[in-house]
């Protein structure tokens, strides 16, 4: 099973997470499809690769489905 959810690198007071691919199964990830910053409010995604994922039946987490839904409304 794939999940893509958020992965939390940086300090405390600094939070910048990676969006990964993640198996699940093997706990595994598989590919890095971009960044969000907290602090600056920055959000990049690979769409094209997100969307592929996503019409493969990976499961998003619900933090990353509204970061997802307030920057492109998919």
């Amino acid at each position: 099973m794939l999940k893509i959810r958020l992965k939390i690198l940086g300090t405390p007071k600094n939070k910048i997470y990676k969006i990964i691919v993640l198996d699940t199964k093997k706990n595994k990830i598989i590919k890095k499809l971009g960044n969000y910053n907290a602090q600056f409010k920055y959000f990049t995604c690979n769409k094209i690769e997100l969307l592929k994922y996503l019409n493969n039946g990976a499961y998003v987490t619900s933090s990353l489905r509204y970061l997802i839904s307030k920057y492109y409304l998919y």
